[in-house]
């Protein structure tokens, strides 16, 4: 009797620590996870020194006398945005004019200005035109718009031309004008090499002079 009630006990004892060796077992569950997985690092496009100035093109300035002259911006090349793939978009604005203010500056025979681009970086190309507007022209100007065109024959009317030396961005410019009514032209360029320049624009500044 004794042995069955031993026995009886052997197997309970053996149960139980089958069960509490089932019962510790460590639960591993497997769950999709991204820790393998590479993210791809963002296309890093080139840039030009010229990007800042990309957007909306600004008008150059005149010095005369210690006063600072805004000028009016006619025909563009001008790059607008880069998109995100890198493309760079350029827009052309074709004014069909030389484009200056209604107000003239009123200056003397002998000009002595101060030309400042609206860009921080040497030019790749720079040249001022000057000719003499005749009464007529002026009359016939739309004085209802903020601006006034001009489409002067270059032949008969150029009074100078000039290719500025592209030194830095404030040119000291001097020349001599008889009295008059002048279109000051100014056609400046940056980036690569003429024709195929990044921005490009026509800056228009009117020039009163007086004896």
């Amino acid at each position: 009797m004794k042995k069955i009630i031993l026995s009886l006990y052997f197997i309970l004892a053996v149960t139980a620590c089958q069960q509490a060796e089932v019962s510790v077992q460590p639960t591993i569950a497997f769950t999709s996870s991204a820790i393998d997985a590479e993210t791809p690092a963002p296309t890093i496009f080139p840039t030009s020194e010229l990007s800042p100035y990309y957007g909306q093109p600004l008008p150059a300035k005149i010095i005369v006398d210690g006063k600072t002259y805004n000028s009016e911006i006619g025909t563009t090349q001008w790059i607008r945005e880069v998109q995100p793939d890198g493309i760079r978009v350029m827009e052309i604005g074709d004014a069909f004019a030389i484009i200056t203010p209604k107000e003239s500056i009123v200056v003397n025979g002998d000009l002595s200005i101060i030309l400042e681009l609206p860009i921080s970086i040497n030019p790749t190309e720079l040249w001022y035109i000057v000719y003499k507007v005749s009464e007529e022209e002026l009359s016939s100007q739309d004085f209802t718009q903020d601006v006034f065109r001009w489409n002067p024959d270059y032949e008969a009317q150029m009074y100078m031309e000039n290719t500025v030396p592209l030194l830095s961005v404030a040119q000291h410019l001097n020349f001599s004008l008889e009295s008059g009514i002048y279109v000051f032209e100014v056609h400046a360029a940056w980036g690569g090499k003429p024709p195929h320049t990044e921005l490009e624009a026509d800056y228009g500044f009117l020039l009163e002079v007086q004896e």
